[in-house]
C-alpha cells in the first residue's frame, strides 16, 4: 500500500480547511502547523510505532477514499471506498508497521 496520495491529500485538505474559516482565529501556530505536517510525513515515509504513539490519540479513526483503494485493490477482502480506513490507532499501527517507508515531501504549508 503506498500513502504518499493519501497524505498529500490530507495536508492540503487541513490547509483548506484553515483557509474556508476565515473568521475564526489561527487554532495552530506556525510551529505548531510544522510539527503536524512533519509528524504526519514521518507516519508515512518513517513509520514507528513511538512516534504513532505520541502523535495519534488512542482513540483515532481515519477516512480515506485513497487508502481503501488501495487497501482494496491489493487485499482479500472488499474495502467500501467511503468507509472508514482506520478504527483506532491500533488499526493504523497494525497496517503501518507492515508496511515498507515510501517518499513523502511537505511542498507547501
Amino acid at each position: 500500500m503506498r500513502f504518499s496520495t493519501a497524505a498529500t491529500t490530507c495536508v492540503r485538505v487541513i490547509g483548506a480547511m484553515a483557509l474556508s474559516l476565515p473568521s475564526v482565529t489561527a487554532c495552530l501556530l506556525e510551529s505548531d502547523a510544522n510539527t503536524l505536517a512533519t509528524n504526519f510525513g514521518l507516519l508515512v515515509s518513517n513509520y514507528s510505532q513511538k512516534l504513532a504513539n505520541e502523535t495519534l490519540a488512542v482513540d483515532f479513526t481515519d477516512y480515506s477514499e485513497s487508502v481503501n483503494s488501495l487497501i482494496d485493490n491489493g487485499g482479500t477482502a472488499p474495502q467500501a471506498l467511503l468507509g472508514e480506513t482506520f478504527s483506532s490507532r491500533a488499526a493504523f499501527e497494525s497496517l503501518s508497521s507492515k508496511q515498507a517507508s515510501v517518499p513523502f515531501a511537505v511542498k507547501n504549508l
